[in-house]
């Protein structure tokens, strides 16, 4: 009896050893399934990081290109007007009504192709129009500028205008090599300031023309626009319906922008330090009859507080159509 108790107690107890023998392999079988498993933790640090990457590749293609690009459609009054855009031979869309488009991501460094085209409404209203701007922001800016626009109304002829734009700093322009009679550092070669030279097929004309107006945000420089320039350089296109038409800025060899409606481009960041060298290109979009009424661009620079013009331009009864070439000195 006292046998058979005594193997009973020895198959107890050999029992129990298995048993804890089995639940120490199964705690160690499961022990990496844990340690593989992701916590939330790890999860959260992963996704601030996959965030803080897309961020960085948003804010590396926004500096390649100069900062952000929109397309804003302003339909003013009743207008049945439709535009249609492709930008560097993509379709960016076409509208009917006010909108804004997001167009950064078909934006290249350098030269970039537009082309518009647009349905005309006969009978919309004479105060009516549809305007189509292309504006670009620097990421230093909060500021949207302009570097093209195609304003339609009732009597406006064609269907589709074309231009070109400069994203990027001037790091992306080709220099141009300095002539021997450019002048020293720190001169200024431009136009007498509120003078403006225009040409009318025959003769060469001066004439004064008012400084444009500059709003408080005009009067600040930039510390640095990263190219080395410390004076703010803007182009300012002022309209007027009665003598329509349409202004196209070249610099150093690039097409920074085509504007046929007011517009405010700051152009310091594609500017160089030294001698740099514009072309004003104009065109009335109908013969004007009014001898008073013209639409002008201006170019020139925010110093010491004050604006100073470097070159202007009217579209006049007189002087329809032409190019006027400048050069100033940037710093």
């Amino acid at each position: 009896m006292q046998i058979t108790q005594s193997r009973t107690c020895q198959i107890v107890v050999a029992f129990s050893l298995l048993g804890m023998v089995a639940g120490c392999r199964s705690g160690a079988e499961k022990q990496p399934d844990a340690a593989k498993a992701p916590t939330n933790a790890s999860k959260s640090e992963d996704t601030k990081m996959a965030s803080a990457n897309e961020k960085e590749e948003d804010s590396s293609a926004s500096a390649d290109i100069g900062g952000k690009y929109r397309v804003r459609i302003v339909a003013g009054g009743r207008s049945n007007v439709a535009f249609t855009m492709m930008l560097n031979g993509q379709d960016v869309g076409t509208f009917n009504s006010s909108a804004t488009n997001d167009v950064s991501a078909q934006v290249r460094p350098g030269k970039n192709d537009i082309d518009v085209k647009w349905t005309n409404d006969r009978e919309m209203p004479t105060y009516s129009s549809a305007t189509l701007f292309v504006e670009s922001q620097r990421p230093d800016s909060t500021e949207w500028n302009t570097v093209f626009s195609r304003e339609v109304r009732k009597d406006t002829a064609g269907t589709e205008a074309k231009g070109a734009f400069t994203a990027g700093s001037s790091e992306g322009i080709a220099p141009m090599t300095a002539s021997s009679d450019s002048p020293g550092p720190g001169a200024m070669q431009s136009p007498p300031p509120d003078a403006s030279s225009t040409f009318n097929g025959n003769n060469l004309t001066t004439s004064p023309e008012p400084s444009p107006s500059v709003s408080a945000s005009d009067t600040s420089a930039p510390a640095s626009a990263g190219n080395g320039l410390t004076e703010k350089y803007s182009v300012k296109v002022t309209t007027n319906t009665m003598a329509p038409g349409e202004f196209t800025l070249v610099l150093n060899g690039e097409e920074i922008g085509s504007f046929n409606t007011n517009a405010n481009q700051d152009i310091t960041a594609l500017l160089k330090p030294g001698k740099n060298v514009g072309i004003i290109r104009y065109a009335a979009s109908k013969e004007i009859s009014n001898q008073f009424a013209d639409s002008t661009m201006t170019v020139g620079v925010q110093r010491d507080g004050k604006w100073s013009t470097v070159a202007n331009q009217a579209i006049r009864k007189d002087s329809p159509k032409g190019e006027k070439k400048f050069t100033f000195m940037a710093k």
